[in-house]
């Protein structure tokens, strides 16, 4: 069977406690492994909480070291996928550690009792091409504000749609993205919510830009690599309805 060619398109490292670890297997057996990450990424502000999905025996491997309250590091990538409530977004580790903290790494505990880990790693990177033109104003503040949506391919067929929001400088870099161009971004990976068309409350994550580049292609020992496994392909075309 032809191996299935994939995209190194975007990637993301994050630290943060561990809260209901769930191991369960797929019709298929595989084993799957799903617990919420909690992390406060700066200062008092910013909580976030990641659901973060492992797969195989590496989910195995972190179901008997992942407890409540334990630190975990994450590499991985981020993911959409379709549920009854419509389009939601996760993310899919692809390795895990975990470490102890102590008491003072953590905030005090929430609502439902969970501690966020302070000053936790959240870096998250991207290539994508913009779905349409970046929306860009200025806050009551007078804060520059832009946001869009960046469409990853994962493979010649699969592609993800990554809502993102820059302020300041980093907004300022955008205001002049157009539909179809290709960037490289960088920033955090945040929680996010919206009222669809029939006003119900959604929920999913959203990129927090602080930098974006052009993005050219990727060279390696002097020569240009061609899209397989690297990049994919610019698209020509996108749906003008998201579920953003």
């Amino acid at each position: 069977m032809k191996e299935k060619e994939t995209y190194i398109n975007q990637g993301l490292h994050l630290e943060g406690a561990a809260y209901n670890s769930d191991l369960r297997y797929t019709a298929t057996g595989v084993a799957m492994l799903e617990f919420t990450l909690a992390m406060q990424s700066r200062g008092t502000e910013g909580p976030t909480y990641l659901r973060i999905k492992a797969l195989g025996q590496a989910a195995e491997r972190a179901a008997e070291q992942i407890k409540d309250g334990m630190g975990v590091k994450v590499l991985g990538r981020f993911e959409s996928y379709k549920s009854e409530a419509g389009e939601r977004h996760s993310v899919l580790a692809q390795r895990l550690w975990t470490f102890e903290v102590d008491e003072g790494d953590l905030t005090a505990p929430d609502s439902k009792g969970q501690r966020r880990l302070l000053h936790g790693i959240n870096e998250f990177w991207a290539v994508g091409n913009l779905t349409r033109d970046v929306e860009f104003s200025y806050g009551e503040s007078g804060v520059p504000f832009a946001r869009g949506t960046l469409a990853i391919s994962l493979s010649k067929e699969k592609t993800d749609f990554l809502p993102f929001v820059a302020f300041g400088p980093a907004a300022e870099g955008l205001k002049e993205g157009r539909k179809g161009e290709r960037l490289l971004l960088s920033g955090q990976i945040k929680n996010d919510s919206w009222t669809d068309k029939e006003g119900q409350k959604r929920y999913g994550l959203k990129m927090e830009v602080t930098s974006a580049r052009k993005a050219l292609k990727e060279a390696r020992e002097g020569k240009e690599v061609g899209e397989k496994r690297v990049q994919a392909e610019p698209l020509e075309d996108f749906p003008e309805t998201l579920p953003f």
